[in-house]
């Protein structure tokens, strides 16, 4: 049975992931995940709305934002606007005042979450991996806040497509101190395409160089 995450993002542009790269993640990240993998691989989906990504290209990143390698998170997606979707398992035990949000049937709470780059924002999406990828985009109003979907088809049409790796970015000119909290402008989308990595690396630095505020 296709997910409704499927429906919604059907594959653009794929590789197949290699079984040594699904052998060292799949006790890390969601079942849901390794079963999109294994069926349709990495990259872009819904027209480059979202891309799955190879958590290893993107652990060192994650680390910088975080200031220090954490083992239970594990990078899994970006957004068309290079936020860092990110997964959290811990391990709960059953004496814990938690333990009744443990995952159906195993003994860790589990958490689909976001870094904006933009302005350093680390927030929660989804609490469980199963409804992130079974209906939580079926709300149009969770793709808008999530994806920026009504920017993304704008920049896809002035734009162009995105391929593996690419993003749509902003223009660090036109994001002061000032207008931190009000990234999402069409004036603001650069009128070309650039490498995910490469904008995470520009924005940490801007950051320890204290050009663009922190998320507060």
């Amino acid at each position: 049975m296709q997910s409704e995450f499927i429906k919604l993002f059907e594959p653009t542009e794929n590789v197949a992931v290699s079984p040594e790269t699904i052998e060292k993640y799949k006790s890390k990240v969601p079942k849901e995940l390794v079963a999109i993998w294994e069926k349709y691989g990495l990259g872009k989906f819904g027209k480059g709305m979202i891309e799955l990504i190879n958590p290893q290209d993107y652990e060192e990143i994650l680390s910088q934002w975080f200031g220090k390698k954490e083992d239970n998170i594990v990078p899994i997606a970006i957004s068309s606007f290079d936020h860092l979707i990110y997964y959290v398992r811990n391990k709960v035990p059953d004496d814990s005042p938690l333990a009744e949000d443990r995952v159906p049937g195993e003994d860790y709470v589990e958490s689909i979450n976001f870094i904006n780059p933009y302005i350093n924002e680390y927030q929660v999406i989804c609490y469980y991996a199963k409804g992130f990828f079974d209906d939580f985009f079926t709300c149009e109003n969770e793709r808008e806040d999530w994806l920026q979907e009504e920017y993304f088809k704008y920049a896809y049409e002035q734009v162009g497509k995105l391929k593996i790796g690419e993003i749509y970015s902003l223009d660090f000119k036109k994001i002061s101190k000032k207008k931190a909290h009000q990234l999402y402008d069409k004036k603001n989308i650069c009128s070309d395409v650039f490498s995910a990595i490469e904008i995470h690396k520009e924005l940490l630095k801007r950051f320890k160089n204290d050009e663009i505020e922190f998320f507060s």
